[in-house]
Order: C-alpha cells, then structure tokens, then sequence
C-alpha cells in the first residue's frame, strides 16, 4: 500500500523545476537516497524529525504516513494499480 505522504513527496519532487531527484531531496533533509527510496517504494517511514521537517515545508502531514494514497493521487503519479 503506498501511503498517502509517500504519493505527496514524490509528487512534490516531480513538480520542481526541474524535478528533484530521490538523491536532491536526501540531501535536503540529510539523509540517503535509499530512505527517500523507502519512503516513496517500500511503507518505511522517516524519523519523527524528518516527518516534521516534511510537515513545516506544506509537503505531507504527519498523518499522511497512516492513511492509504487514493487513487487520485495514485494515476497523477501513474501509480494506479
């Protein structure tokens, strides 16, 4: 199940002039491509300083990570299963 913070970082880093890669946005937050990569791919969710530094910045809220994208979100990322 992608998450609905998952669905919203990836869609923020493709709506950047120009896109941010998985590697731009670690760096941003300090962290590694393979987190984002968890993020966005495999349910992993940041730590609670990650999360709220993606909260202050308008890119998801803390509970976007507990509730499932909808599909909506999903076939804008061409996600849809």
């Amino acid at each position: 199940m992608t998450s609905a913070a998952a669905a919203k970082i990836l869609a923020f880093r493709q709506a950047q002039t120009p896109p941010l890669s998985q590697l731009d946005l670690a760096l941003r937050y300090g962290v590694s491509r393979w987190a984002v990569h968890g993020w966005e791919q495999l349910g992993k969710q940041p730590r609670l300083r990650i999360m709220l530094k993606l909260q202050e910045q308008g890119i998801c809220s803390c509970e976007d990570w507990t509730l499932p994208a909808t599909r909506e979100q999903l076939a804008a990322l061409d996600l849809a299963a």
